[in-house]
């Protein structure tokens, strides 16, 4: 296992508080430093990664996305999002750009 300082938004924070809870938090960030690559880049994003994660009682196809970023060299990853499946399938277009506005700074303070 590798170490790795996560950055949260706020709105992952608030979001993930709701449906994961401090202890689910810290599984998730178990498991992204073991296997940071998890997720799937989404297309034209710049990296942004979009993975599966089960909450709590549900499996993973039942339970949410998380949207993160991994930077490889720096051994940082930035929580960006998170969701239910069931209130919406994917990003829009608008919320991927100001994803990717995020990113672009937050990339500029961990050189």
């Amino acid at each position: 296992m590798i170490y790795i300082t996560f950055t949260e938004t706020e709105k992952f924070v608030r979001q993930a508080v709701k449906i994961l809870g401090d202890e689910g938090i810290n599984e998730l960030q178990l498991h992204l430093c073991e296997y940071p690559d998890d997720g799937a880049i989404i297309k034209a994003s710049g990296g942004i990664r979009k993975m599966r994660w089960a909450a709590s009682g549900r499996g993973k196809r039942g339970g949410t996305r998380i949207i993160y970023y991994y930077a490889v060299g720096n051994e940082g990853i930035l929580l960006l999002d998170i969701y239910p499946k069931n209130e919406k399938t994917d990003l829009s277009a608008e919320e991927l750009e100001n994803l990717k506005d995020v990113l672009l700074v937050w990339l500029e303070k961990i050189k």
